[in-house]
C-alpha cells in the first residue's frame, strides 16, 4: 500500500507487479483543523505588527525541505513587501547552519526561528503562504495540514507534490533545488489577498474531499474485501 500514485509507479518500476500495489493517501484528522477554533497568534508571539504578512513552513531542518532556497528568495520578497517575515517551525541538522546564514545575510529581523513547535495548527493559522520547496517527497502531509487550515501553498513540482498541491488552484508549484523561483509565486500570493484566499478556500476543499481519515479508512477497507473475496 502507498500513500500516492507516484510511489506506486516508482515501485512498479522497480519492479513489483502492478496489480501488488495499491494506493491510498495518508489521512489526516480533520477535527484538529478548525480554523474557527484556531485563529493563531504568531504575529502577538513575536512582537510583529497586525499587518505583517507571514510565509512559513512546518518541517524537519533538513537540507532536502528546501529551507536554504527559501532563504535564496528572501531577499527579493522583502525587498517587495517589507511587511513579510519567514517562520520555520521545526529543528533538525540543518539549525546551525540556517541560523548563521540568515545572520550573515542580515534576516534576522525578518526570518524567525521557531524551534520545534507542539501548536501547529495554531502556526498554520497564523500564516498567509505556505512555502515548502522540498526536493523529494513521497506525498507531503504538511501540504495537506496547511491546506486543511486554509493557507495557500508554494510546494517543488517532485514527486508525490502535485498529487497534494494542483498547481494554479490549490497552490503554486516551482522547480525543486531553485531558490529565485520562489519569488513570484510567493510575492504573488502576498499581493493579491483575494487570490490568496480563494486559493485557500480552494485547498479546504480539495484536501477534506481527497485526504480524509475516514477516506482512508474506506480505502483500506475495499482493499481488505478485495483480498478476501480472491482467496
Amino acid at each position: 500500500v502507498t500513500v500516492s500514485k507516484y510511489v506506486e509507479n516508482y515501485l512498479i518500476a522497480a519492479g513489483v507487479p502492478g496489480k501488488q500495489v495499491s494506493t491510498i493517501p495518508t489521512g489526516v484528522d480533520f477535527s484538529r483543523y478548525d480554523r474557527s477554533t484556531v485563529q493563531g497568534n504568531l504575529r502577538e508571539e513575536l512582537g510583529l505588527p497586525a499587518d505583517s504578512l507571514l510565509i512559513g513552513t512546518v518541517a524537519i531542518l533538513r537540507a532536502k525541505k528546501g529551507h536554504a532556497e527559501i532563504l535564496d528568495a528572501a531577499p527579493e520578497v522583502l525587498k517587495r513587501f517589507p511587511n513579510a517575515h519567514f517562520v520555520f517551525a521545526g529543528d533538525g541538522p540543518q539549525t546551525e547552519n540556517l541560523k548563521t546564514r540568515i545572520a550573515a545575510n542580515g534576516l534576522s529581523g525578518h526570518v524567525h526561528m521557531l524551534g520545534l513547535r507542539r501548536d501547529v495548527t495554531n502556526v498554520l493559522a497564523s500564516l498567509d503562504v505556505f512555502a515548502l520547496p522540498t526536493h523529494q517527497e513521497a506525498l507531503g502531509t504538511a501540504f495537506i495540514e496547511a491546506a486543511a487550515m486554509g493557507v495557500p501553498a508554494v510546494g517543488s513540482n517532485v514527486d508525490g507534490v502535485p498529487e497534494v498541491v494542483l498547481d494554479g488552484q490549490t497552490g503554486l508549484l516551482v522547480p525543486a533545488q531553485d531558490g529565485k523561483a520562489l519569488i513570484e509565486p510567493i510575492c504573488r500570493l502576498l499581493g493579491d489577498s483575494i487570490f490568496r484566499q480563494s486559493m485557500g478556500t480552494n485547498a479546504t476543499e480539495f484536501v477534506h474531499r481527497k485526504f480524509s481519515r475516514e477516506i482512508m479508512a474506506q480505502g483500506m477497507e475495499r482493499l481488505y474485501q478485495r483480498l478476501l473475496e480472491a482467496r
